[in-house]
């Protein structure tokens, strides 16, 4: 499975701070593929550092299957990658009870460049490795034979709450922050202190179709019926008649994938009168289901598994995960389903008799992976739906929706679009040296590579990827690769061969070279025909209406993050909450809310005609090169119309040294640059300035001005934000 650009970003910023920072904390959204990013950061770590003795312990916060579900998916993942030849093992302590009747005291050896996976029972009461001090004695071994510890956390916000709980995981929790040396924590909530290095992979910059090169991670569409008046029954009624219309829907596509259902459900109550209602519930679930002719299975744990029907007879969750399996509902509690990926589910229904207090971003989590083949985004399977008739609040994720006011509905702001010409015959010489480069860098990661898929230094044998055993059949392989190739990334194929022939590598045939790279490396070799590229670039501004009119989105409810726009009649949106109308803007920082706390004051004296928080799936953006000639997007985070005409757009960062992306920032301030410099003043009649804005201590500072210099006599980049405003309004 291969990263995407955003995720390859983030792994490489995480493996950049190691001999840096000795923590780094990173927040990603639940199913965004933190556990792919984690294994790909083990295999580069390995890769970049060839002579350090690494050992790396992952720790988990469940009692239940997630343990094996790392190991699995590590497993499954590193399969295709380039560092691939570490070993992975989930150890599980045995108890010490009377049962147990073992003398032989538990030893884990030291295997250089291991995983070691480790759950949260492992350390917990009446275990050998915690009363036995078993991974005090491994720890030891490892610094008395100078191996690096890299401790990979998961869920570290939960886990630090167990610390403290559990005797047994605050030993092992001190045991590792105090003797590893690298920590990557993987987390829903940034700790306090400056001490380690935050990275982020916001929602926002998954929504961003240039930044993912149309690869969509997640579903981002909800749709929510929350409704505590209606009675268990009803709603599991209203559910499956959904549920019906969206299996027709996903019918249609002809994908071959089979939507889900899943029911949460929590511990059968102790009290004799919960208890009884709880069965109940349970009982006239299942019998609902079978009349609406939908299949089920019900997994509380692998020695407490039900199903309706022989399709399901000896189920495994790994079998019910797969996109055709025909298992229609899932029935399932939170805590041994833990780790449980299952891209199909697309519906969450919580009854409140038999579920637990409240939903939250982790278990939604579980409906918003994307299903579809090529993680494409389709509208059908870019919805997810939570139905829940129990008591609301308490929640840690809230439903906000958007609609364009009417009075903005025909509203235009200007969007900056690029007037691209370029040669068709890139620079040979930068090119040559391009291909160079590129070989030097990558050489011992293609050697890596072509060692673990070939043997005995033949093309006779081929890894499972392919299975492909005659050479003649992978000759044949090779050309139908290349003849797909378009023709200019084929002329780059051909100079890696030529440089190739000039100094080859050691005991590796071109064949074995070129497969690889027709199959992995396509990305790099498009990146050197672009970036070779003799490319001019000048902008239009075009004006277009706000699209859509309309947009859901989910934040966890502890973000603080909002604004009040109430009584401010040029906002351009009207806002709901949990379907209920609300004045509050919600917003992706603290920078970002400061900047729009004080924009709100500026408008009370000097009112806009129209601003608002922009969104990464509008239609209000600005195009730009990358360093490879890719074209890319910018939705700036606020966009401004002044009653004159003039247009004022923000882009927020914070201060330099908190900058989380500083390259992109440089990036945004050279495309910005751009812009106004290679325009025609004909096309570019719109009035229009965009500030880089950096928070710094708190207040909102003008770090770049940009803007047409012919068209605006003044100065502006003289000005602070309140005076901006004022100039621009007039």
């Amino acid at each position: 499975m291969q990263l995407t650009n955003l995720q390859s970003e983030k792994v490489q910023e995480i493996v950049a701070c190691y001999g840096e920072y000795r923590e780094v904390q990173f927040k990603a959204p639940t199913g965004s593929g933190k556990t792919l990013m984690a294994t790909n950061v083990i295999a580069q770590l390995i890769n970049n550092n060839p002579t350090e003795n690494f050992i790396f312990v992952v720790a988990t916060v469940s009692t239940s299957s997630l343990p094996q579900a790392f190991e699995q998916k590590i497993n499954e993942y590193k399969t295709d990658l380039p560092v691939n030849n570490f070993e992975v093992e989930y150890i599980e302590s045995p108890s010490n009870n009377k049962n147990n009747k073992s003398d032989a005291v538990p030893q884990i050896r030291v295997v250089r460049n291991k995983v070691y996976i480790f759950g949260k029972a492992t350390f917990g009461k009446s275990r050998i490795f915690t009363e036995q001090s078993v991974i005090t004695d491994f720890i030891q071994d490892c610094k008395t034979h100078n191996y690096k510890i890299i401790y990979i956390r998961d869920e570290a916000h939960i886990g630090t709450q167990l610390a403290r709980n559990d005797e047994g995981v605050g030993t092992f929790e001190k045991l590792m922050n105090d003797s590893a040396d690298f920590i990557l924590k993987m987390t829903a909530t940034f700790g306090n202190g400056p001490a380690f290095k935050r990275i982020e992979l916001k929602e926002k910059d998954l929504r961003d179709p240039a930044k993912n090169q149309n690869r969509w991670l997640m579903k981002f569409t909800p749709e929510q019926l929350a409704d505590d008046t209606e009675s268990d029954e009803e709603l599991l009624d209203k559910a499956i008649e959904k549920f019906k219309e969206i299996q027709n829907d996903y019918q249609k596509l002809d994908i071959q994938i089979k939507p889900a259902m899943l029911i949460q459900v929590d511990n059968e109550p102790t009290d004799p009168e919960q208890k009884e209602i709880f069965k109940n519930t349970l009982q006239m679930i299942k019998d609902k289901l079978s009349q609406n002719g939908l299949s089920w299975v019900q997994y509380f744990g692998d020695s407490d598994k039900a199903w309706s029907n022989v399709d399901n007879d000896n189920f495994t969750l790994s079998k019910i995960t797969r996109n055709n399996d025909p298992t229609d509902c899932i029935i399932f509690k939170i805590g041994p389903a833990t780790g449980w990926d299952i891209p199909r589910a697309c519906m969450l229904l919580q009854l409140r008799n038999v579920c637990s207090a409240n939903l939250n971003i982790q278990t939604i989590g579980r409906i918003r992976r994307n299903p579809y083949p090529g993680l494409e985004r389709n509208s059908v399977t870019d919805k997810y739906y939570i139905f829940s008739n129990a008591p609301q609040g308490g929640e840690d994720y809230v439903l906000y929706d958007y609609k364009v006011k009417d009075v903005f509905k025909g509203e235009e702001l200007a969007v900056i679009k690029m007037v691209k010409k370029g040669s068709s015959k890139p620079n040979k010489d930068k090119q040559n040296k391009a291909v160079a480069e590129f070989l030097t860098n990558k050489k011992n990661e293609l050697i890596q590579i072509v060692n673990s898929r070939f043997e005995n230094d033949k093309y006779s044998k081929i890894d499972k990827k392919i299975n492909i055993t005659n050479p003649i059949l992978l000759l044949k392989r090779i050309k139908v690769l290349y003849d797909n190739l378009k023709s200019e990334i084929r002329k780059v194929v051909d100079i890696v061969e030529e440089q190739y022939s000039q100094s080859p590598f050691k005991d590796i045939k071109w064949e074995q070279l070129e497969i690889v790279l027709l199959e992995d490396y396509i990305k790099n070799l498009t990146d050197i025909y672009r970036t070779c590229v003799p490319m001019t670039v000048t902008y239009k501004v075009e004006l277009e209406t706000i699209k859509p009119d309309t947009y859901t989105e989910l934040f966890e409810s502890t973000s603080k993050n909002m604004i009040s726009v109430e009584g401010d009649t040029s906002y351009i949106f009207q806002m709901y909450k949990d379907g209920q109308f609300n004045t509050e803007q919600q917003l992706d920082s603290s920078n970002e809310t400061i900047v729009a706390s004080v924009l709100k004051n500026y408008f009370q004296l000097i009112p806009a005609k129209a601003w608002a928080k922009n969104r990464t799936t509008g239609s209000i953006f600005g195009e730009y090169l990358d360093e490879t000639n890719s074209d890319r997007r910018s939705y700036f985070d606020f966009v401004i119309k002044f009653k004159n005409g003039t247009y004022l757009y923000l882009e927020v960062k914070g201060d330099e040294d908190n900058d989380i992306d500083y390259k992109k920032t440089e990036l945004l301030q050279r495309a910005y640059t751009d812009y106004f410099e290679n325009i025609t003043y004909e096309l570019f009649k719109p009035k229009l300035v965009i500030c880089l804005i950096r928070v710094t201590h708190g207040d909102p500072v003008i770090a770049g001005c940009f803007y047409d210099k012919q068209l605006i006599q003044t100065k502006l980049e003289e000005l602070n934000l309140a005076q901006l405003v004022s100039e621009l309004a007039k």
